[in-house]
C-alpha cells in the first residue's frame, strides 16, 4: 500500500512538473507571432523565421533537456541504430513548419491557426487506434470545448477560403499531431536527448535548404526588426524544447489539449505589444480554452 502510494505520489508530482512546463512553453511560443510580425515590419520573411526558429530550438536542447542518467555526454552523439528516427523526425518538423507558413501565404492567419488547433483531436484519434490512450468522454468533451474556445479567441474569417490553404493548414496539424505521438515515444530511451537534437538540427538543414532555393533569405533592415527576428527564434526555441522535455511527463493527449494555451497568449500578446482590439468573443474563447483545460486537470486528478 505504502509503494502504491509514493508512486501516485510521484506520478502526481510529474504531472505537475509537465504542466508547468507546458504552460510556460506555450506562453512563450503564444508570444512568437508578435516578435515574427516585428521582424517582417523590417523587411525579414516567414522563411527566413522558420530558420531561426529551428536553429534555435537546437540550441535550447543541447542548453536545456538533461540527459537520462544526469551525465554530460555531447548532446549530438547519436547511436547509428537511432539515425533513422532522427531523420524521419526531422523531416516531419520542417514538413510540419513549410506546410503552416505556405498556408498563411493562401488563407488568413486566423484560420491557419485554427486549423493548425485540429491536431489535439488527431493526437487522441491516434494514441487512441495505437492502443496507447483511451478517448475516454471528458476528453473528447474539453478537446471540443477548447477547440471552440480557439475558434472563437483567433476570430476566424468567415469568408471562403482556398482550398490550397486550407489543405496545408491540415497537413500541418497532421504533421504536428505525429511529431507529438513519436516524440512521445521516446519517453526513457536513453538517447532521447541526441535524438531530439539531431532531428532539431535535420530540421534547421532542410529547412533552410529550401529557403535557400526557393525565395531566398531575407534580413531586417533595421534594429527593430532584428530584435523581433532574435525574440520570435527564441521565444519559438525555447518553446519548442520545453514541449519536448514535458511531453514524455504528460503524455500525447494531455500535452496536446495543454497546446490550446498557445493562441490564448498570442491573442493576449498582440493585444499588449501590437495593440489589437479584441471583441467580446475572443475573450469569451480565452475563457473556454481555460474551462477546459482545468476540466481535464480536475479528472485526471480525480
Amino acid at each position: 500500500m505504502a509503494r502504491e502510494t509514493m508512486q501516485s505520489d510521484s506520478r502526481t508530482r510529474q504531472l505537475r512538473l509537465g504542466a508547468g512546463l507546458m504552460v510556460v512553453a506555450m506562453t512563450v511560443l503564444g508570444l512568437f507571432p508578435t516578435g515574427a510580425r516585428i521582424a517582417y515590419a523590417g523587411g525579414s520573411t516567414p522563411e527566413t523565421v522558420a530558420v531561426a526558429r529551428h536553429l534555435f530550438t537546437l540550441f535550447f536542447v543541447i542548453a536545456l533537456m538533461p540527459t537520462e542518467d544526469g551525465g554530460r555526454r555531447f548532446a549530438l552523439a547519436l547511436p547509428r541504430r537511432m539515425w533513422p528516427a532522427a531523420i524521419g523526425l526531422g523531416a516531419l518538423l520542417a514538413v510540419y513548419s513549410w506546410a503552416y507558413i505556405s498556408a498563411i501565404a493562401y488563407i488568413p492567419v486566423s484560420l491557419a491557426v485554427l486549423l493548425l488547433y485540429t491536431f489535439p483531436a488527431q493526437v487522441v484519434l491516434m494514441t487512441a487506434l495505437a492502443g496507447t490512450e483511451r478517448a475516454t468522454p471528458v476528453r473528447v468533451l474539453a478537446l471540443a470545448v477548447a477547440f471552440s474556445g480557439v475558434a472563437l479567441a483567433v476570430g476566424v474569417n468567415a469568408a471562403e477560403p482556398d482550398p490550397r490553404g486550407v489543405a496545408l493548414g491540415l497537413l500541418a496539424a497532421f504533421g504536428l499531431a505525429l511529431v507529438t505521438v513519436l516524440v512521445a515515444r521516446l519517453s526513457g530511451m536513453r538517447d532521447r536527448r541526441a535524438t531530439t537534437a539531431n532531428f532539431a538540427l535535420i530540421a534547421a538543414i532542410l529547412t533552410a535548404a529550401a529557403v535557400s532555393a526557393g525565395p531566398g533569405f531575407a534580413a531586417p533592415q533595421t534594429a527593430t526588426a532584428w530584435t523581433g527576428l532574435i525574440f520570435a527564434g527564441a521565444a519559438a526555441g525555447l518553446g519548442v524544447t520545453l514541449f519536448f522535455i514535458a511531453l514524455p511527463l504528460l503524455g500525447p493527449v494531455r500535452t496536446a489539449l495543454l497546446s490550446n494555451l498557445e493562441p490564448v497568449v498570442a491573442t493576449l500578446g498582440a493585444v499588449a505589444v501590437l495593440g489589437e482590439q479584441p471583441g467580446i468573443g475572443q475573450f469569451a474563447g480565452i475563457v473556454l480554452v481555460i474551462c477546459a483545460i482545468v476540466l481535464i486537470q480536475r479528472t485526471d486528478r480525480q
